[in-house]
């Protein structure tokens, strides 16, 4: 279990939720979730989910769920945020459908369309009234100034990642994994334009419910960003190649240089996730990373110098 994730149960969730719903019933825990405690309930006949965490606000998903509204992007509507004690807190309608995460490969391919539809819709949201790069901030707005910027830095290194930490309890091969990814990754930044558009940040299957093989639901938006889309579809790649989702989505989105974006993307984001599992002590998800960047890195060899 990662070391950041919510120390809280379903007791103090329950005192939680009573001062605000009384009628509060059928609480039940929820899986999933690196940082956040997440708990079913019941109030009126609304079926709702609480989320806890010691690490951050939940203002950006109460801004993200305002943002979509009325849109093609079925985002939950997040109906209130607060604090109590150390543990940040937000409560949000619970989205129909079952995550996409539990489902059996044969049920996900048919909803491989719609999964490169709501992330197109996604990418496609208004920003002209936001300014930056990056990560977005409680106000709506990217931390860096640039594109490069962001890559140099939290695309690279990553907000949740102590590296010093980290590489000191690295073995040498992970250390040499991870610094080998930076430096592969940095040959291939030419190819990585400055587009700036609204990227989920965490598009993954875990995030993502579905119904009768259309999208029903995208949760979690604390990783929401601005810049290049085919960061998003990177991040999923990653985690399920076997998908086939990003030719699914270059072919429905024709991309220059695409490919070489998502090899990109891919060693940054691999390399932060690997740095994590071992700040985060967590060495069996550490072990398949590793094995995750082993392959990249012998892509990466295959591909022609320019």
């Amino acid at each position: 279990m990662s070391t950041l994730k919510a120390r809280f149960d379903e007791h103090e969730a329950e005192r939680l939720l009573r001062g605000r719903y009384p009628d509060v019933r059928g609480l039940t825990a929820l899986t999933g979730g690196e940082a956040s405690r997440a708990f079913a309930f019941s109030t009126g006949d609304r079926r709702m989910v609480l989320r806890v965490n010691h690490q951050f606000s939940y203002r950006r998903d109460a801004w993200a769920s305002q943002k979509f509204a009325g849109s093609a992007v079925p985002a939950p509507r997040v109906t209130q945020t607060g604090q109590e004690g150390p543990h940040f807190w937000a409560v949000s309608d619970m989205a129909p459908g079952t995550p996409m995460s539990s489902l059996p490969p044969g049920d996900i391919e048919p909803v491989k369309a719609d999964l490169v539809r709501v992330l197109v819709a996604i990418h496609e949201t208004p920003i002209q009234d936001s300014a930056g790069y990056g990560q977005i901030d409680d106000d709506g707005n990217g931390a860096a100034t640039s594109w490069r910027e962001f890559l140099a830095g939290d695309g690279r290194y990553g907000s949740f990642v102590d590296w010093e930490r980290a590489l000191s309890a690295a073995g040498p091969v992970q250390r040499s994994l991870v610094e080998e990814s930076w430096r592969v990754a940095d040959t291939l930044l030419a190819q990585c334009p400055e587009d700036r558009a609204f990227n989920h940040g965490d598009f993954s299957l875990d995030n993502i419910l579905s119904a009768r093989q259309r999208i029903t639901g995208v949760v979690d938006w604390s990783n929401c960003l601005y810049g290049d889309p085919i960061w998003d579809v990177a991040w999923t790649d990653l985690w399920t190649s076997k998908l086939g989702f990003a030719p699914a989505y270059l072919e429905a989105n024709p991309t220059p240089d695409g490919d070489l974006r998502l090899l990109c993307y891919k060693l940054l984001m691999a390399a932060q996730s690997l740095g994590f599992y071992i700040h985060t002590e967590q060495p069996d998800k550490g072990r398949w990373l590793q094995s995750r960047l082993d392959g990249l890195l012998l892509e990466a060899r295959l591909v022609p110098r320019r």
